[in-house]
């Protein structure tokens, strides 16, 4: 018997404000579950990772799971065991008549592994919905790039093989498990001028009430489209320091902080070049009309900002010194090293606090005072002479 009359699976895609929509969600679980009658399931603002990992064919070679050490088939099973018996418990004790789960990862899942979706979500619902926004392949293409550098990528690879959404080989898998009526897609910049915003036009599409889409729209952060020459930075930095290893683990001479701190460098708004984006455009001719043909949804460019010179007015040579500088000194700030000779010092004044310093002070301590003695053999007072 079904647990939820409905599940709402919203699948991103990424790079169409899936974190905005998933931070308001988690912020607003409990108003969400009151006003509207919907549960946003779990612990996790993202359930991305939690997703993918249970139903991927490539959860060993998720990017997440890399990080955290998952590198074996025996954790990969221990971990899903435990993520599996998480949801289930979950599914098996629902707080209202839908359940909410969101993960622009899920769209990266082969059919296979949909098919595997479907087959677990079925018995524990009456009716499955999924819900994607897409965004024009020029907008997706930079701001998917800026991401991949923050991540450790190049620049110059980027221009050389821009990133491409391929909306149908991420839809399609969706369709065939769920069926072209349980699918729904919109634009996301259509979706970004809505009276609330983005996430105002999700909270109507799940049905909330005007009190709950207005709690909602307050908790939407901006998302700051890092500059031209912030992005030159990172990139530079990628290039000449690492951000990861070998074996995938995040480089000891590399900190996160870095995207905070090179965020603030302001500038001109990146984008690729039109020579990128127009091959981006191009090769995506073919998804557009899909999209429109099986959605009756024309997706539209946003506005691109003005080109800027390259390449930039600064030596290749400043930039990287710049790059390395930055690095280094938040290094120093999260790893500072002792000056020379300190832990020496530390040591010869612990020698002399135990040594010197206690033994001194016990003296000082107050004494435990004694019971007092029998009337019996207290000393009596001598006798005054006369």
């Amino acid at each position: 018997m079904a647990t939820f009359k409905t599940v709402i699976l919203h699948i991103g895609i990424n790079k169409t404000g899936s974190t905005s929509i998933q931070d308001a969600l988690s912020g607003n679980a409990e108003t969400l579950l009151a006003e509207a009658g919907i549960q946003y399931a779990g612990n996790f603002a993202n359930h991305s990772v939690p997703l993918y990992t249970m139903f991927s064919e490539h959860a060993l070679s998720y990017h997440a799971n890399v990080r955290r050490g998952v590198t074996s088939g025996e954790r990969l099973r221990a971990l899903r065991a435990e993520l599996f018996d998480s949801y289930e418990a979950i599914l098996a004790e629902p707080k209202a008549g839908t359940l909410l789960l969101s993960g622009e990862d899920l769209s990266l899942l082969s059919e296979a592994a949909v098919s595997r979706l479907k087959v677990w979500l079925t018995p524990k619902a009456s009716e499955v919905k999924v819900i994607a926004y897409l965004r024009h392949p020029r907008s997706w293409s930079s701001s998917e790039a800026a991401q991949r550098i923050k991540g450790g990528v190049t620049l110059e690879e980027l221009e050389a093989s821009p990133p491409h959404p391929w909306f149908r080989r991420r839809l399609e898998p969706w369709l065939s498990s769920f069926g072209r009526d349980r699918v729904a897609v919109f634009d996301y910049g259509a979706a970004c001028r809505h009276p609330g915003g983005l996430v105002g036009h999700f909270s109507d599409l799940i049905g909330a009430g005007p009190a709950l889409r207005g709690s909602l729209a307050a908790q939407t952060a901006t998302n700051i489209r890092l500059s031209e020459e912030a992005v030159l930075l990172m990139s530079r930095l990628n290039a000449i320091r690492p951000l990861f290893t070998e074996s995938g683990l995040m480089s000891p001479r590399r900190h996160l902080r870095e995207r905070k701190v090179l965020a603030e460098v302001h500038g001109a708004p990146f984008s690729l070049s039109s020579q990128a984006l127009d091959r981006v455009e191009a090769e995506s001719r073919d998804d557009l009309e899909w999209v429109r043909d099986t959605f009756g949804v024309k997706l539209e460019a946003e506005p691109e900002p003005p080109q800027p010179e390259r390449p930039i007015r600064i030596t290749e040579e400043a930039l990287e010194s710049i790059a390395i500088l930055i690095s280094d000194l938040i290094l120093m700030q999260k790893r500072r090293p002792p000056p020379s000779g300190f832990r020496r010092r530390i040591r010869r004044f612990r020698r002399w606090v135990n040594q010197r310093l206690m033994p001194r002070l016990a003296l000082f301590r107050p004494r435990t005072k004694e019971a007092p003695r029998p009337r019996t053999e207290r000393r009596s007072r001598p006798a005054s002479t006369a």
